[in-house]
């Protein structure tokens, strides 16, 4: 084959993209895919930073100069950990679909002037949770009859 001088430059493109096409497309399909997941717009359940905004129904308010009521699912070991708001709290959590529990809790034993009350009310709604749904950035914890018992924003930390 004779290839003219004006010609050589798009003969050796077209040589050295076409065995590169197959890469290409996946490339390309991957970015499509993980666009539609984030279209989908839905935090992710674990490693998430949830914060508590709702409590059996009442609205959630953090006070003044103390953590804010929080949970982090961690994958690792399926430990939980977070804040009462006024004392840290970890444990472990077991996830099987959209089912949803939590195991013996531990927190620290501080004495805050305030939240103890909401800190409480929090530690026995985790009891008492056996089901999640997250739609967007919130998430909803359930009892065992379907009822919403704490509701939670997604906190971005980065």
């Amino acid at each position: 084959m004779v290839i003219h001088p004006d010609e050589h430059e798009s003969f050796m493109m077209k040589r050295m993209f076409i065995p590169l096409l197959p890469a290409l497309a996946t490339i390309a399909l991957a970015g499509c895919t993980a666009t539609a997941e984030r279209t989908a717009g839905d935090e992710p359940l674990v490693n998430t930073y949830w914060k508590l905004t709702d409590l059996e129904g009442a609205a959630v308010e953090a006070v003044d100069n103390q953590r804010e009521a929080h949970i982090v699912l961690h994958t690792e070991e399926n430990r939980v950990a977070g804040s009462g708001g006024c004392n840290r709290l970890m444990g472990s959590y077991r996830l099987d679909g959209d089912a949803l529990s939590f195991g013996q809790l531990a927190t620290t034993m501080m004495a805050c002037a305030d939240g103890m009350q909401t800190e409480h009310a929090f530690l026995e709604v985790l009891e008492k949770v056996s089901a999640w749904e997250v739609t967007g950035s919130n998430l909803t914890l359930k009892d065992g009859t379907g009822d919403d018992v704490a509701r939670f924003e997604a906190v971005h930390l980065y």
